[in-house]
């Protein structure tokens, strides 16, 4: 099963806290955003996962 994760927004509506990192990087109990995304989307029975970024896409890639 594929899982496509939204992962491009800027986080503009929870500054400050995403003034210095994208949204999906925040990080939440020691993990960024998107690997509790993740982590869900493969418990779900997910085997091939899309991530959709845009904004600081790199810094996404490179996780």
């Amino acid at each position: 099963m594929q899982a496509v994760v939204l992962a491009a927004g800027e986080g503009t509506r929870i500054r400050p806290l995403s003034a210095s990192r994208p949204k999906p990087m925040l990080p939440v109990a020691d993990q960024p955003l998107v690997a509790h995304t993740v982590d869900a989307a493969v418990g779900a029975g997910a085997d091939e996962i899309i991530l959709v970024v845009g904004y600081e896409a790199e810094s996404v890639r490179a996780y």
